[in-house]
């Protein structure tokens, strides 16, 4: 018995995830806990000098958008609550990303019965389409730098560091190839019953978020070793170590 099923489907599931931030500046004042929470304020990129052909893709292709406001303990949304790192330093800038995905998928099953006539295999062969991730950052700074030294800032190019671990096209390529690893599911049902195509999309669900979570926590190892290695941005890579070693990870 061959039964045939197809659907399509498009999820807005994402990831969203802090860099540890760099702490590079000091003596701000305390928010008052009576007033009304502040609003980041986007940066007006049109309003800089141009940044490098390099960092302009990077914006672009990595959906990067830079606010700025006041102390993140003054900011009552989930987004931007870390204020001071934890030794106590307190927080220049932080980069936030939302990391989704997105397939298309189709199947096709057939049922097979053993020798347990109480009991059938459904076996199901699953085509994956428009497979892939999508991901936008929000760079935080706590001070908007000068314009003309902007491009040049240490806390905003260690915070485009993390954006470069995070929107590497190699995590998109190991998400699809870890999809891909799995095409058939099964299941084995009671005889009698009736197969649901909610069943096989429930399985081929848990499959892919599966993966995409396997990507989810190499962005967060990477972030960590980044701050780990470079003292949140206050100190260069040191010999034998470079943002391009992290990426082969």
């Amino acid at each position: 018995m061959l039964s045939v099923a197809r659907f399509t489907r498009s999820f807005a599931r994402a990831l969203i995830g802090l860099s540890l931030a760099t702490s590079l500046s000091h003596g701000e004042e305390p928010a008052l806990p009576d007033q009304p929470a502040p609003r980041l304020e986007p940066i007006d990129l049109s309003t800089l000098p141009e940044s490098s052909a390099e960092i302009a893709k990077l914006i672009e292709s990595a959906q990067v958008q830079f606010v700025i406001g006041p102390r993140q303990d003054s900011v009552r949304s989930e987004r931007f609550r870390t204020s001071t790192l934890p030794n106590g330093r307190p927080v220049a800038g932080v980069t936030e990303y939302r990391f989704g995905y997105h397939f298309r998928s189709s199947h096709r099953w057939k049922t097979s019965r053993g020798s347990n006539p109480k009991m059938k295999t459904v076996t199901a062969r699953v085509e994956y389409r428009d497979l892939g991730v999508r991901y936008e950052h929000t760079i935080w700074l706590a001070k908007k730098p000068n314009p003309d030294d902007f491009w040049s800032d240490r806390v905003l190019l260690h915070e485009l560091d993390h954006v470069r671990l995070s929107s590497d096209p190699m995590l998109e390529r190991r998400f699809i190839e870890k999809v891909l690893e799995k095409t058939v599911f099964t299941i084995h049902l009671e005889a009698n019953a009736s197969l649901k195509a909610a069943q096989i999309n429930e399985l081929v669900d848990r499959h892919v978020k599966e993966c995409f979570e396997q990507i989810g926590e190499l962005i967060a190892v990477r972030y960590k070793e980044l701050d780990r290695i470079t003292n949140h941005g206050i100190s260069s890579f040191p010999n034998g170590s470079s943002l391009e070693s992290l990426l082969e990870r």
